[in-house]
């Protein structure tokens, strides 16, 4: 018998056992056979009631949380398959100098990426002097989408106007242009090192892949240049439209369009 079988039964014994004590309190009104009827029938009142709302509940708990997880199950479903790890409030809560460091094939993909080199030039170093791959993506000074972001950061901030913008780039491009041809002269490079100045390609999303990871950062639309980008750390899960896989098609994309940027190898 179910749960549902045990609790009509339980529900028809209580109604019996109300009826059958009221009947033998008719006929023991007085003396030690009526109290202990007494105490009998509140006993087993309180033991069946407890019985019954005990089922009653099991079963309406068991049918919400069968209906939560199914509820859930398509929602880790749909997360799972977009292999996302973690979320970042802010892009800054990732350690990203430990990843980098700790990476051998190595995908960046930014504007310019000024604060952000200064951040891991020391996790570069030790990745750029192991047998690895770094490949990084970032702004040409001709790019026409500065003109974009320097009307759209530089309203508020001059520091970031169309011109200080293109200066940033060629000041970004240059520092890791000198660090890699200065450990190339020093027979200290042993990575594979790309940098490919894109004059075309925009970034409406930066990411950074670490092997078989990425840290995905979806661009800012505030004005306000200090404003820290959310981020989805996300893993490679061998499906096609996982958000690794998608990034890493536009990367190819970028790749094979080669009259579209400037690239320099080391």
């Amino acid at each position: 018998m179910n749960k549902k079988g045990y609790l009509w039964l339980g529900t028809v014994s209580l109604l019996a056992l109300v009826f059958l004590f009221e009947y033998l309190k008719t006929v023991y009104k007085v003396g030690l056979a009526n109290t202990s009827i007494n105490v009998v029938f509140n006993i087993l009142l309180a033991i069946l009631t407890g019985l019954i709302v005990g089922i009653y509940f099991d079963l309406s708990s068991r049918s919400e949380i069968a209906d939560n997880m199914l509820k859930h199950f398509e929602m880790s479903k749909e997360v799972l398959g977009a292999g996302i790890m973690k979320y970042y409030q802010n892009f800054s809560d990732f350690d990203l100098r430990k990843s980098v460091s700790n990476s051998t094939d190595i995908i960046i993909y930014l504007t310019y990426g000024q604060t952000t080199f200064s951040n891991i030039r020391d996790s570069l170093d030790i990745v750029a002097k192991k047998k690895s791959t770094i490949k990084i993506f970032m702004y040409h000074e001709d790019n026409e989408f500065i003109n974009g972001l320097g009307k759209h950061w530089g309203a508020n901030d001059p520091n970031y106007n169309v011109m200080r913008i293109k200066q940033r780039v060629l000041e970004s491009q240059q520092t890791m242009i000198s660090y890699f041809d200065e450990l190339k002269k020093k027979k200290l490079l042993k990575a594979k090192v790309q940098i490919f100045l894109m004059k075309k390609h925009p970034v409406f999303y930066s990411f950074y892949k670490l092997d078989n990871h990425i840290l995905f950062c979806p661009s800012k639309i505030s004005t306000n240049k200090s404003v820290k980008p959310m981020a989805l750390y996300v893993r490679d899960n061998g499906n096609s439209g996982c958000i690794f896989s998608k990034c890493m098609d536009e990367i190819r994309g970028v790749m094979e369009e080669t009259s579209s940027y400037e690239l320099r190898n080391f």
